[in-house]
């Protein structure tokens, strides 16, 4: 399936993006990590407010779930599908997962 990634330069830009994107949310947390206190929000909903304190080594897991969504989803790519509307869907699910949680993490050390 490698061949879809250099067939289709577009699926090929978005999963570029998406690891940019993910890089960019670990140097984000890294930056704002020394900056709060030991307990801090780990979780905000919007219904509910704060519905999560603990430690805030914790707030890597954004980082990280990002990227293993964008491994997981790769490897199925690569690996596993013979569909091209079934690879853009998880490239496209990468990328936005990878964005929503940049935005989270905006949103909790803006609090």
């Amino acid at each position: 399936m490698e061949l879809f990634l250099k067939q289709e330069k577009i699926a090929f830009i978005f999963i570029t993006i998406t690891f940019l994107l993910n890089l960019f949310l670990w140097f984000f947390v890294y930056l704002n990590y020394k900056n709060l206190k030991e307990i801090t929000i780990i979780h905000y909903s919007v219904l509910a407010g704060v519905d999560r304190l603990d430690k805030k080594i914790y707030l890597f897991e954004m980082p990280l779930v990002g990227l293993i969504i964008l491994v997981v989803n790769f490897l199925l790519i690569v690996f596993l599908s013979k569909e091209k509307i079934l690879n853009y869907f998880l490239i496209f699910s990468s990328f936005l997962s990878n964005l929503f949680l940049i935005i989270s993490a905006i949103l909790i050390f803006s609090l």
